[in-house]
This record gives C-alpha cells, structure tokens and sequence, in this order.
C-alpha cells in the first residue's frame, strides 16, 4: 500500500485512481448480457496499492460518477438505470471488492498471500452479489445465471488479479 504523507495527498490519490477506474471500466468486450470490463483490473490495482479507506472512498468516487449520469461504465453506460440494471449489482460489490484486497493486505502486513486472500475473497463478493442482483433483476434461475455470469469470466478475472499485483510490485520497486 501507498500511504501518503498528507491529507492533500490521500486525496489526490483517491482522485487519480477513480480516474483510472474510469477509463479502465469504458474498456469492454461483449460477449452477452454480462460483458467483460476492464474494471475489475482498475479496482484490483486500487485496492492493491491504496489503504482500505483510500481505495474504499476511489471506488465509491467512481460509482458516484457513474451515477449522476457520466458515462464511466462499461461501454460508456451511466446513470442510475445502470446500477438497477442486470449487472448492477457487479457495480455495487465493486467498494467491498476493494475494502476486502487492501483489507486482507493491510491485515497480513502487505504480504503476497494477504492479496490473493483479498483477491478471492472479492472476487467470491463480486460473483455472489451481482449474480444474486442479475437473478432478481432478470428472472434468471441461479445456476443458468452461474452459467452467465460467473464461469467465462473466472480465468479473465484472474488474470486481471495478477496484473495488478504485477502493477503494484512494479511501482513499489520502481518508488523503492
């Protein structure tokens, strides 16, 4: 994790990795109702580099964003239809993810280990919230929407976990 030294600088960071979760999350590739978003990629790095309440408050930063109607989600959707949408509830689960990665490293001392547990532990957050959310919203029975929403994208996801720890090792060599 980051930790900056001033209050101005927790803010700037917050700031820039809300940013970032923007343009990573416009990154799509649809492959059905659920597509694959570069987001999670953006909330993995946020919360592998920031403290909890820093990443929490960056991720939030974007749902906000997003909400009042700048197009900052997945294939430039915006607004508060979004988040009532099929996939809204992947959004929603999008602060937990990145209090439970940086949680679970702050937790084991910024060990290699405590991300991964992190990173499980979102992706579990993610999968069970939002495939809940899509069966509500859609109709959907549960293990059709597994089918939809969960197995494609496991590998993607992983890979996407290892890219960010891969960002976050990079950057602390790079400030080391």
């Amino acid at each position: 994790m980051i930790l900056p030294r001033t209050k101005l600088g927790k803010v700037i960071l917050c700031g820039l990795f809300a940013a970032i979760l923007c343009i990573l999350a416009i990154i799509t590739i649809p492959i059905g109702q659920v597509p694959i978003t570069m987001a999670l990629l953006g909330v993995f790095m946020t919360a592998a580099i920031l403290p909890p309440f820093s990443a929490t408050a960056s991720v939030l930063v974007y749902i906000l964003i997003g909400a009042i109607g700048i197009p900052v989600y997945s294939g430039f959707g915006a607004g508060v239809g979004v988040l009532l949408g099929a996939t809204g509830g992947y959004l929603m689960a999008y602060p937990v993810m990145a209090l439970a990665v940086s949680g679970f490293l702050k937790l084991f001392k910024n060990r290699w280990y405590g991300y991964w547990l992190g990173a499980v532990a979102a992706l579990l957050l993610c999968y069970g919230f939002g495939t809940l959310w899509f069966c509500k919203v859609t109709g959907t029975g549960f293990t059709a929407a597994l089918a939809v929403c969960v197995f494609p994208f496991i590998p993607f996801d992983i890979v996407k976990a290892a890219a960010a720890f891969g960002v976050k090792a990079a950057l602390i060599k790079t400030i080391k």
